[in-house]
């Protein structure tokens, strides 16, 4: 079940909350779903069960609550022993999301993109608890109390909520312009908010909406990404997609992958 926060200020960082109550009943065909690089940072609530992972080669298990504030490669989700989670998703904004709800910069965050929560929040196990029993519908009340306290009120990401909005065929000239900043300033604020430069983002934004996009449609007409997305041609498509995923697009298709199991992802 997807909800959505109910306290208008945690609206501006977080896009929904999205409660499993039985993994084995969502996942029928396959235990095993990739997430792919973005900017969409989210948290994974363990609330019974634990969690296998594949990350950057290596696999982990853990039955603690993790933080994936940037994924650099694929990841690869095993909910073969996952029995009840939750999952926070932010706006798609990158580490700039979540900077009003930790005392860590985007640097530090970007440091170590999959971590445990608790090394960013100590009350963790208290929260899980508050969880665990309670009806799904109350859980949004939980979560909107939980983060609210834990949100400083006066942060402003306006620069990546502008980089957000740009048209996908934008560059840097255009971000100049709209912003009145030398390629310096703009890099730095960019930088400082996202743990991205300004091109890279650009770039790993419309390459995620491109792939969201695919695997929701199945859409293999690959021109059509290429004329909506602003891309050179297919052969740059084509690589732009397996350098971020590892798979080429026929290829992701049909790798089963968390996007397909969300309910009504956008």
């Amino acid at each position: 079940m997807k909800l959505f926060p109910k306290v208008k200020e945690l609206e501006n960082h977080i896009n929904h909350y999205w409660i499993v109550e039985n993994s084995n009943n969502l996942f029928l065909s396959t235990s095993k779903v990739y997430g792919y690089p973005g900017i969409r940072p989210e948290i994974i609530l363990i609330l019974k069960g634990r969690l296998k992972y594949t990350y950057l080669g290596k696999t982990y298990q853990t039955d603690k609550s993790i933080l994936a504030s940037h994924i650099n490669g694929n990841f690869l989700f095993d909910s073969d022993h996952l029995e009840k989670f939750i999952i926070i998703q932010f706006k798609p904004r990158s580490i700039s999301s979540l900077l009003p709800f930790t005392k860590f910069s985007s640097k530090q965050l970007m440091h170590n993109s999959i971590c445990n929560l608790e090394e960013i929040f100590d009350d963790v196990e208290q929260l899980e608890k508050s969880l665990c029993d309670r009806e799904t519908s109350t859980c949004c009340d939980i979560l909107d109390s939980y983060l609210w306290k834990k949100m400083n009120k006066g942060f402003s990401g306006f620069l990546v909520e502008l980089l957000f909005d740009l048209p996908f065929d934008a560059g840097i000239p255009l971000v100049l312009e709209k912003t009145g900043y030398s390629l310096s300033t703009l890099e730095r604020h960019v930088k400082n908010e996202t743990g991205l430069t300004p091109k890279a983002y650009l770039g790993l934004r419309k390459y995620k909406a491109a792939v969201e996009e695919i695997h929701l449609n199945e859409n293999t007409d690959w021109q059509y990404y290429v004329d909506k997305y602003n891309y050179f041609d297919q052969s740059h498509f084509i690589k732009t997609v397996k350098s971020y995923t590892g798979f080429t697009p026929t290829q992701l298709i049909k790798a089963p992958n968390l996007i397909s199991f969300r309910p009504e992802y956008y």
